[in-house]
């Protein structure tokens, strides 16, 4: 019997970036959540957006101190349509555009240009990290069910896949107003920030493309952000470089 994989070595500022992103897609995902709702009539919302994130470090007053690190985000929501709705296909539709439409000849590619309508003021050296999405879709329902069956926007959840430089994988499930909110919080990498010493309540699972039939999703996902990160800073990074 093959031994269970380690986790990778602790490294608490990686570990405080892992959850600020963990964080920032969950605020992300509650409010796709309202603005789905509140627009399901006028201006209907489709069931998945994106965010690119991106990390600048400000060294401490005494160079002793470690550099610390702040988050930023660049999203982007569609409005529905019939083929916005399978989030595989979504993420492939956009990974082939910005091969195809976006990426330079000389390789660069910004997706905060070309793939997103917002963005938080961010440093000219914050750089890209990673990509995440926000679902309206769970492993137990889809927003169309959803919306026939809420009473407001507190009755729908939601659930969010991150994939960062390092190798992180996170997936987020954020439950509706019927489990009271309860958050589970699934990652690959350490996010207790001091070791041992939990900074939340999470699971680690060595490889996340095997839990809730999302492989396919990762795939598309791990695609896309490949292309961004060909495009801004060279060949991907594997597990246990530096987020």
């Amino acid at each position: 019997m093959s031994a269970e994989p380690l986790p990778p070595p602790h490294d608490s500022e990686s570990a405080r970036i892992r959850n600020l992103v963990v964080d920032r897609l969950l605020r992300m995902n509650a409010r796709h959540a309202t603005h789905a709702w509140l627009n399901r009539r006028a201006h209907p919302i489709g069931p998945h957006g994106l965010a690119f994130f991106y990390c600048a470090g400000y060294p401490a007053a005494d160079p002793r101190e470690p550099v610390r690190h702040s988050l930023f985000a660049a999203t982007r929501l569609v409005d529905d349509a019939d083929d916005v709705r399978d989030l595989s296909r979504l993420l492939y539709r956009l990974t082939t555009l910005a091969q195809e439409r976006y990426l330079h000849p000389a390789g660069e590619f910004d997706p905060r240009r070309h793939m997103t309508n917002r963005q938080d003021p961010m440093p000219a050296h914050a750089s890209y990290i990673g990509v995440g999405v926000s679902s309206l879709d769970t492993a137990e329902t889809t927003w169309e069910q959803t919306r026939q069956r809420a009473a407001g926007p507190l009755d729908v959840p939601g659930r969010c896949l991150g994939l960062l430089r390092d190798g992180t994988m996170l997936l987020l499930d954020r439950g509706a107003r019927d489990v009271f909110g309860e958050v589970r919080v699934h990652s690959t990498h350490d996010l207790n920030v001091e070791l041992g010493l939990p900074t939340r309540r999470w699971s680690w699972h060595p490889d996340l493309c095997t839990l809730a039939a999302t492989g396919e999703i990762w795939r598309r996902l791990y695609d896309l952000h490949a292309v961004t990160t060909q495009g801004r800073a060279g060949p991907v990074r594997r597990r246990n470089d530096a987020t």
